[in-house]
Order: C-alpha cells, then sequence, then structure tokens
C-alpha cells in the first residue's frame, strides 16, 4: 500500500459508516516496508465506538467489513503456503484433487492471469489481453474525464490481477486505484507493482501446471509509481462521495449480489463530468447474484421479455421506475468480444454490452 494513495484517497471505514457518518481510517502501524510501499501493517478505524483493524498483507489493505468471515470462508488465500518446487507442488495438486479449495483458487488465477498477462509469455506472442481489448473500446467511446488544475483520481473495480489497471494508469498522469475481493488475484497484481515482474501459474490442462514469469515493459513500470491495489467489496467500497473522476467497471456487474446497489455507487463516487466505463455480458451466476436481482435473463413473459440490455439501460433512466443512478448519463455503447483461457485448448467466448456513463453536472 502507497502512503501517497492512502492520503489521496482517504478511506472510510466500511463497517461503521452510514448515511450521515463517516471515519477515516488511520495507519496504525508498519511492520514491513518495500521502498514506497507498506508490505505489512494495520489500519485502524478513528471512530472510538468501533475501531476496527484492517490488516495489511503484502502490500494490500484489506478493506472489507466482516474481516472474520473473508479469513474464515478462504482460509487459504489469507495464509498462502510458503514458495516451494514447482514439482513439489505439482504432487500435492495431485493429492489435493480437482475440487479442492486449492485447486479451485490455483485455476481461478491461472485462467485470469494468463488472459490479463499472457501476451508477455513468449510460447503465446502476439496473444491481446482480452479485458484489455474490453478496455480500450471503452476509452475511445468515453468521453474526456474533467480537467482541473490537477490531475483526478481514477480506479478500476472488479481489477483482477490488474493488467487494465496498469493501462488506465499509464493513460493519465494522476494517481490510480485497482480494487477487488480476490486477494490471490491482488497478489499478483501487487508483487509485479513492487517488483516489476509478473508472476502466476499457467495451466496447460487437467492438474498440469507452468510457472510463468515475466518483466513488465518499461511503460508499464512508468505507470506502476501512480498505481496501488487494495481489497475492497463492490457492495460496500471504503471510499467517499465524489472521490473518481473516472472508474472502469469490467465484467463485474454480474458478480455482485446487487448490480442495482453497483450502479448507484458509480454515480455516488464520480464527481461533476466525471466517467465511467462499464461492461457486462449478463452470465448470471446465482452463487454470486440472486435471480431477483438479475437483470434480464429471467421473466420472458414482461413487455420487455426478459432482455438484459434494457434493464441496464434503465439503471440511468431518471424517468424509469427502476433507476439506481439517475446522475449518470449513458452516452455511447458497443458489443465487445471477449474470452477467459481455461487450459491451453478450452476458451469461454463472451461478447460485453459495453457503456459510456458521463456524470451530469458542471466539470470540475
Amino acid at each position: 500500500m502507497r502512503r501517497e494513495h492512502l492520503e489521496a484517497i482517504a478511506p472510510v471505514c466500511p463497517t461503521c459508516r452510514d448515511a450521515e457518518h463517516t471515519f477515516p481510517l488511520r495507519l496504525a502501524a508498519v511492520w514491513a516496508e518495500d521502498g514506497e510501499h507498506v508490505v505489512e501493517g494495520v489500519l485502524h478505524c478513528s471512530n472510538p465506538r468501533c475501531l476496527r483493524e484492517y490488516p495489511i498483507l503484502d502490500g494490500v489493505p484489506v478493506l472489507v467489513a466482516n474481516l472474520r468471515a473473508h479469513v474464515q470462508g478462504n482460509p487459504g488465500a489469507f495464509f498462502p503456503p510458503a514458495p516451494m518446487h514447482p514439482n513439489l507442488e505439482s504432487l500435492l495438486g495431485d493429492c489435493a484433487g480437482p475440487d479442492s479449495p486449492f485447486e479451485r483458487q490455483r485455476r481461478a488465477v491461472a485462467q485470469y492471469a494468463r488472459d490479463h498477462w499472457g501476451a508477455l509469455d513468449e510460447r503465446q506472442p502476439g496473444q491481446p489481453c482480452p479485458a484489455l481489448g474490453v478496455f480500450e473500446v471503452g476509452q475511445r467511446l468515453a468521453p474526456s474525464a474533467p480537467s482541473g488544475s490537477a490531475p483526478g483520481l481514477r480506479v478500476e473495480l472488479g481489477c483482477g490481477p490488474g493488467r487494465v489497471s496498469f493501462a488506465l494508469a499509464a493513460s493519465h498522469p494522476g494517481l490510480t486505484l485497482g480494487v477487488d475481493l480476490d486477494l490471490s488475484f491482488l497478489r499478483v497484481a501487487a508483487r509485479a507493482l513492487r517488483t516489476g515482474r509478473v508472476r502466476y501459474p499457467r495451466r496447460r490442462v487437467g492438474l498440469v501446471y507452468d510457472v510463468v514469469e515475466h518483466d513488465l515493459p518499461a511503460d508499464l513500470v512508468a505507470a506502476a509509481s501512480r498505481l496501488d491495489f487494495w481489497m475492497a467489496d463492490a457492495m460496500a467500497l471504503p471510499f467517499g462521495p465524489a472521490t473518481f473522476e473516472e472508474i472502469v467497471s469490467l465484467h463485474l456487474l454480474d458478480c455482485v449480489s446487487s448490480p442495482w446497489t453497483h450502479a448507484a455507487s458509480l454515480d455516488t463516487l464520480l464527481g461533476p463530468g466525471g466517467v465511467a466505463i462499464l461492461g457486462c455480458p449478463y452470465d448470471w451466476a446465482t452463487s454470486a447474484t440472486p435471480i431477483e436481482a438479475w437483470l434480464g435473463g429471467h421473466s420472458q413473459r414482461g413487455p420487455e421479455g426478459g432482455a438484459a440490455e434494457l434493464a441496464l439501460r434503465a439503471l440511468f433512466d431518471p424517468a424509469d421506475p427502476r433507476c439506481a443512478a439517475p446522475g449518470l448519463a449513458v452516452v455511447a455503447s458497443a458489443d465487445v468480444r471477449w474470452r477467459v483461457s481455461l487450459h491451453d485448448r478450452a476458451e469461454l467466448h463472451y461478447t460485453s454490452d459495453l457503456l459510456a456513463l458521463q456524470k451530469r453536472g458542471t466539470r470540475a
């Protein structure tokens, strides 16, 4: 965690905040540092009635309201094994089996890290990052962010292993933040940030993996000085109103418990004239989003026939009773193809409904 980002963003306690009161987090202890990065430490809520503690692990502040539930639900992410020889990891992975928590976590990191960073792999040259392609289309669709006396703050929500956050940081001179709820993804991103090298498992097939490591190109190394990665829940973000001038949210909307709440938070977090890039393939899963909260995808007997696209746009239409974000206007949209690699011989292909949004109001 960079102190510069902590001071500029001024996160608030996600546990005790309410509509009327927010309490800033304070850096209470630092136990390990690496240059500009606090690698291990703890943040405290400044509310004397709360005093909740938030750990900093491997350079990533963990800013979630129910920390105990996250640690108990995913101990492998919070207590990772010490680095070991790939053959030893392979042996233990075979013993754990394909349905073990260890393998599910390793497989998820392998899939998304490969898609984010595989273009740097000499064994698959020229393979572009699919999420980066979606982001670049969104940047072309979106109007320019406000131009004030100083560069504003930008954030990617659901940043995964971090490739798009690096690109967002490289696109402007201000500070950028990547946010995700998966600590395993964030460890890949934060390590690349501190070391200039990205390291991740690449799945060949089944339980067979290779450890892949690349140097970051010079432009991303330069962008790293303006970037940081934090762990937080998109449903309870630790930020105050009008904190950001640009928000990127790609393929997160169908992974949260309430898309309505997510849209509303974009409205709240953007300052006047700010822009957001929102992409969603509507690949709903009841493990993440209850069917009642889906945008379309059900009730095809209704007047919209279950169309997800219409339901999404209704969230930004002040005349629609479903509106969640009356302060945001849809200024452009596009369908963009993207993929997720499962292993060397399998991919999933999606088409993302990509919206460029702008905050109504006078620019700063």
